[in-house]
């Protein structure tokens, strides 16, 4: 994920800063004892608050500078241009920028997390599409006001932009309200206009399904009101989620119940803080997690990386960087190793996670602009036979779907896990059968947690 260019600003110093100003008081908590409760919060939202403008500040600029770029682009290929070095360059260029928008807006994503107290499952609610959506500057714009109006006048509470994220994508604003033990959310769609007014007060006055007020309107107007109504039921069904913990999935439609696991989730976070640390002194370092998850900390350049991973996946078997290749092609071919279903890359593949913890929540502190300027690399390798093997001794039983089940499987999710080229399906102690989907993988990759704790997620 290449982030710098020498015709660009350094993003570094820029990233850098952001993360300092928007966890200032968040991070010195871990060391810090507040006054109280409500000071901590106001401390901690008023950093939030610094680091939503100043981050909102950076998208803008970085979306008008790439809209520009693209337009760039657009004259030369029109031209017929010959000089393919500089369209090739305004092309990277642009995918530079890309990819600091996509940083900044998980900057925000850890913000919503922290506000969500780290509730993966309530997250996920709130995605209504797989992939990352563009961002709308103009809401960005319009919403920014309106959080900072309600952010000065509530310090104790927070707004939050939701078009600055990647995976808030229902509402404009999402508000904190802290009343105590459990949080209260509300979600905010600012609607402009005189007629998107009318709209609001037919919702809300429930005459929107009322023949005589639906006749009046052009089909323009039909159309928006029917946008505004499945906006609300978006919006009713994740503030039930929060308050009851079940709800309806906006996806799927399926009614679902959220609850609280009885055990507490094991995380592999201080392996992982040991990996990094090994890498800076030694260069590389493994640590092995219950002989199944494997973390690899590198700091050797990408070439001797990724062919320390290729033996680390397919051991002694021979490779065409064993005699000493240094061809670009090679190397490509090895970086097609992240590729690989039970591969992740630490920096690569959360940046496009979205509801799963962000980046800038992980217990890297001491490397993270190290390893998101690629001068380290954190990849975790799951051995799958031997993962199969720690749900055996779970109790579970582990079996095969034929290959027209995973037919099935694949063409309803497209990620689902498999083993010998099929699905995986196990039975627990009690009875009960699943077929393992990539939530289970996203568990152990973005969340960090341990196998084993995933795999007792079945027995609570």
């Amino acid at each position: 994920m290449k982030l710098q260019h020498e015709k660009l600003d350094d993003f570094e110093q820029i990233i850098t800063n952001l993360y300092q100003i928007t966890f200032s008081t968040f991070r010195i908590s871990k060391t810090l004892v507040f006054s109280s409760t409500n000071s901590y919060i106001q401390n901690c939202y008023a950093d939030f608050n610094k680091g939503q403008n100043a981050i909102a500040k950076e998208v803008i600029r970085y979306a008008e500078e790439k809209k520009n770029l693209q337009h760039q682009k657009t004259e030369l290929n029109k031209e017929h241009s010959e000089n393919i070095e500089n369209i090739n360059e305004l092309e990277e260029q642009i995918t530079i920028l890309k990819n600091r928008i996509l940083v900044l807006r998980r900057l925000l994503d850890s913000i919503a997390m922290i506000l969500l107290d780290y509730r993966v499952w309530i997250a996920k609610r709130f995605i209504i599409q797989n992939s990352i959506k563009e961002v709308d500057i103009p809401a960005i714009k319009t919403n920014l006001e309106a959080a900072n109006l309600w952010n000065s006048d509530h310090p104790y509470d927070f707004a939050l932009v939701s078009d600055l994220t990647t995976y808030i994508e229902v509402g404009d604003l999402l508000i904190r309200f802290n009343t105590g033990k459990k949080f209260k959310l509300l979600i905010v769609e600012i609607k402009l206009g005189d007629i998107n007014q009318s709209l609001c007060n037919i919702i809300d006055s429930g005459k929107s399904n009322d023949p005589n007020v639906i006749s009046k309107f052009d089909r323009t107007t039909s159309k928006q009101l029917g946008r505004m109504i499945k906006q609300k039921e978006r919006r009713d069904h994740i503030v039930e989620m929060v308050a009851k913990d079940k709800g309806t999935d906006l996806i799927t439609g399926i009614p679902v119940t959220l609850v609280d696991r009885k055990t507490e989730p094991q995380y592999y976070d201080d392996a992982l803080r040991h990996a990094v640390t090994g890498a800076l002194k030694e260069h590389v370092t493994l640590c092995i997690i219950e002989e199944c998850l494997t973390i690899y900390a590198s700091t050797l350049n990408d070439r001797d990386t990724f062919h320390y991973l290729f033996h680390l996946i397919f051991g002694t078997q021979h490779c065409s960087l064993d005699s000493g290749s240094e061809s670009p092609f090679e190397l490509k071919v090895m970086s097609k190793l992240l590729k690989h279903p039970y591969v992740n890359d630490l920096v690569v593949h959360n940046m496009n996670a979205k509801c799963y913890t962000p980046y800038f929540l992980l217990p890297i502190e001491k490397v993270m602009f190290d390893l998101l300027f690629k001068r380290m690399r954190v990849l975790l390798y799951l051995d799958i036979e031997r993962f199969l093997d720690l749900f055996r001794q779970k109790g579970f039983i582990v079996t095969l779907h034929t290959k027209n089940e995973t037919r099935f499987f694949q063409k309803q999710y497209p990620k689902t896990p498999l083993f010998n080229d099929r699905a995986v399906k196990i039975t627990s102690p009690i009875g009960k059968s699943y077929t393992i989907g990539s939530n289970i993988l996203n568990k152990i990759f973005y969340d960090i947690m341990k196998p084993s704790s995933v795999i007792e997620e079945w027995l609570d």
